[in-house]
């Protein structure tokens, strides 16, 4: 089980990514055809995102995983 903290960093991963991108939450729900208020508890680090929704918002967001993650291509 992650802990809080890994929450709180996946959550600022996709405001950052999101922020960079000029989108708004609504935006980004939208693209990533998930509901506006899971992606707010996502960000603020309520709710531990599934490997298919940070998928899911890589692809919305036009980013790789490792580039979603900072990771070296």
């Amino acid at each position: 089980m992650a802990t809080s903290a890994s929450r709180i960093d996946a959550g600022k991963r996709v405001r950052h990514w999101r922020e960079l991108r000029n989108l708004s939450q609504s935006d980004l729900a939208d693209r990533a055809k998930m509901d506006n208020a899971k992606l707010s508890r996502i960000e603020t680090g309520k709710m531990r995102p599934r490997v298919e929704d940070i998928e899911s918002l890589a692809r919305a967001l036009d980013v790789t995983m490792a580039e979603f993650f900072g990771e070296a291509a």
